[in-house]
């Protein structure tokens, strides 16, 4: 039999983008995303003079400015770092940094942004890197059952509404590598966190919303009409029976 907790990995180290959130007001995603990480022999390198990744109003003054600055934070991680693959744990800056990867394939967007990148001297960006969640590192390099093996703590007992969030699915054609057959994640039904959580003992329930929209990009422009896309999100975990 295989021992899992000496099971082969692919990445032993990636560059690692926490991006602003992760700094800020989700600075605890921040510390627990780099403890597990530790825990389970995975050396996260910061990615050097990384730059916000538009996620916010960017987009809506510039789309290809929003695709510029998340290329930046893949060139860097490539040319001055020599990384093929960028962490970034947070729902909007993984999204944007796919987009952007989805978006350089076009050799005209390629072509612009890194016009841009030579104009401010940055590095140059040439479609050559994954950004990976960490969802995504946890199932390819451990899968449940390698999580399952070094639990120490069960979460026995604990009954978990898992919320995925729109970014993490959607749209679904930057997202290359999901609804692949059994083994890869889903689209329609995510099931990586849920997967992950059961095999550490905890006990998932039905939650209908799991990729509903939180309203977290129009935290700044509308906040009373995210507010309540956040309730809708809470409510709906305490009707499913949920802790938390």
């Amino acid at each position: 039999m295989v021992d899992v907790t000496e099971r082969v990995m692919k990445y032993r180290e990636v560059a690692y983008y926490p991006g602003c959130a992760l700094e800020g007001t989700a600075a605890g995603y921040d510390v627990s995303t780099r403890a597990v990480a530790k825990a389970l022999g995975l050396k996260l390198r910061d990615v050097s003079d990384w730059n916000c990744c538009g996620a916010m109003e960017v987009k809506n003054v510039d789309p290809m400015l929003q695709t510029y600055l998340s290329s930046r934070n893949l060139a860097i991680a490539a040319e001055k770092m020599g990384f093929d693959t960028v962490m970034a744990p947070c729902n909007g800056c993984y999204h944007n940094l796919k987009k952007a990867e989805y978006e350089t394939k076009t050799a005209e967007t390629l072509e612009t942004v890194q016009g841009l990148a030579k104009k401010a001297g940055d590095p140059v960006y040439q479609g050559n890197v994954r950004t990976l969640h960490l969802l995504e590192w946890l199932m390819e390099e451990l899968g449940p059952e390698g999580v399952k093996a070094r639990v120490k703590n069960s979460l026995k007992g604990i009954k978990i509404a898992n919320y995925y969030g729109c970014m993490y699915t959607r749209p679904r054609q930057i997202f290359p590598e999901k609804d692949k057959g059994p083994g890869s994640e889903s689209t329609h039904k995510p099931h990586f966190m849920d997967d992950l959580l059961e095999a550490a003992g905890a006990e998932n329930v039905d939650y209908p919303l799991k990729t509903a929209c939180c309203g977290g990009a129009h935290t700044l422009s509308d906040s009373d009409t995210s507010t309540q896309l956040v309730l809708k999100l809470l409510q709906a975990a305490e009707d499913s029976g949920a802790d938390v």
